[in-house]
C-alpha cells in the first residue's frame, strides 16, 4: 500500500493530467498494477505507449518512467524468453 500511496501522489502531482485521469487511474487496476511491479521489482508487460503529455489519461509507461518501474510490450517478453511461436 505504501508503493500504490507513492503511485497516486505522483499521479496528483502531475500538474498534467485532468482531475477525471487521475480519478480514472486511481480506480482502474493501473495505479496498483505500477505499485505491484514496483514494489516487488517486477517487469510490468502492456502494450500502451508513453505519452507524457497526455492530460485525458495516465499511460503505465509514463507512470512506470516516474517511479522507476520496467516496462516492456509482449513481444519484448516473448523475445527475451526465446519464445517462438
Amino acid at each position: 500500500m505504501s508503493e500504490y500511496a507513492r503511485v497516486m501522489n505522483w499521479a496528483q502531482g502531475n500538474r498534467i493530467f485532468k482531475q477525471s485521469a487521475i480519478e480514472e487511474f486511481a480506480r482502474v487496476a493501473d495505479a496498483f498494477l505500477v505499485a505491484a511491479a514496483s514494489a516487488k521489482g517486477y517487469t510490468l508487460v502492456t502494450y500502451e505507449e508513453s505519452d507524457p503529455l497526455c492530460k485525458k489519461r495516465v499511460k503505465i509507461p509514463d507512470a512506470c518512467n516516474a517511479l522507476g518501474v520496467r516496462y516492456c510490450n509482449l513481444n519484448t517478453v516473448l523475445r527475451e524468453l526465446d519464445i517462438r511461436i
